[in-house]
């Protein structure tokens, strides 16, 4: 499954709307519009050759618009801020650079930017994030801003868009019968079985057929990487509780158990959360994987996770996950 990573970054949504049918009509769903020729549209999805960590999932230009989409199983906010150099490449690559030192008004398409949200965790119907949110100070109308729309498209969720795109809908029909049967079977087994049930029940049929190994390939990894991240976020929050039980007995207070139980678990959160990350970079710097990639992996800016990653090395190669969680406590890291 790594390989399938370098080679693409991608995940099904990303094969799916490589078609530019398929981007038309999450257009008309997105718009309330009927636009009929796909060939009026121009994908510019930025290609992982450029840099990896400019890979976005999907991008087009239509009708004087330039959209750019992802899709993610979890809530993100600095998603604007990802966006800001998604769009600085999207522009790099439409204008040219002598253009910029014209006397004339260089003509731009205006963007958009969408995330479309698939995770299990709950999430509202429809989200803005936006750029100014992280300023470190705010003061007035913002110089520069940047706002990213998150639509849930699990089920129940955005209904009149799912109804006006089949590709999107049937894509989460796809993604619920692989979630249904993945405890059960195994994620391989299960990714085979919604193929399979797909192909048969007319849904995305052709894109299934033609593409099948792939989706499968991609799916495993990807669904794979989804019940990590759950196992992460359950075993935090236990070891939270476990944390908040343990100060509050020693307390030996009934009225303080509470307050104990309250600051042990957010402590013992953010205790288990950290433990989690080192253990997921020093995997990742063991396969010798760059620091930028490691960061598009967990979705990390290199600013935040940069001194987190300059810790772990000086503990190679044991990687003694309890040294470098004491070092990263007393640098306050």
């Amino acid at each position: 499954m790594a390989t399938i990573y370098r080679n693409y970054k991608d995940n099904v949504f990303c094969l799916l709307y490589r078609d530019r049918a398929n981007l038309l009509e999450l257009y008309n769903g997105l718009n309330g519009t009927d636009y009929k020729d796909p060939e009026e549209l121009t994908v510019v999805t930025l290609p992982n050759t450029v840099c990896i960590q400019y890979k976005n999932d999907a991008a087009f230009t239509f009708s004087k618009d330039l959209y750019l989409c992802e899709q993610q199983a979890t809530g993100n906010p600095n998603m604007p801020l990802r966006f800001l150099h998604y769009i600085s490449e999207e522009y790099r690559h439409i204008v040219a650079e002598r253009d910029l030192y014209r006397q004339n008004a260089v003509r731009i398409p205006a963007p958009h930017f969408v995330v479309f949200y698939n995770g299990t965790a709950p999430q509202p119907e429809r989200q803005v994030y936006k750029l100014s949110e992280l300023y470190e100070k705010s003061e007035g109308e913002p110089e520069l801003e940047i706002s990213a729309v998150m639509l849930n498209i699990n089920s129940g969720y955005n209904q009149e868009l799912m109804e006006r795109c089949r590709t999107l809908s049937d894509y989460m029909r796809f993604v619920d019968k692989v979630r249904h049967s993945q405890e059960m079977l195994g994620t391989e087994a299960a990714v085979r079985q919604a193929v399979e049930e797909c192909i048969a029940e007319d849904i995305l049929k052709k894109f299934f057929q033609e593409h099948k190994e792939e989706v499968v390939g991609m799916s495993i990894w990807e669904f794979n990487e989804e019940l990590y991240r759950e196992a992460m976020r359950e075993d935090a929050l236990e070891d939270g509780r476990n944390e908040g039980l343990r100060q509050g007995r020693e307390e030996g207070l009934q009225e303080g158990l509470q307050e104990g139980l309250q600051q042990g678990l957010q402590q013992g959160l953010q205790q288990g959360f950290q433990r989690k990350r080192v253990e997921l970079i020093c995997r990742k710097l063991e396969k010798g994987k760059p620091t930028e990639q490691i960061a598009e992996e967990l979705e990390e800016s290199i600013e935040d996770l940069q001194p987190v990653i300059d810790t772990v090395k000086k503990f190679a190669p044991e990687y003694d996950v309890d040294g470098i969680l004491k070092e990263l406590s007393h640098n306050k890291i």
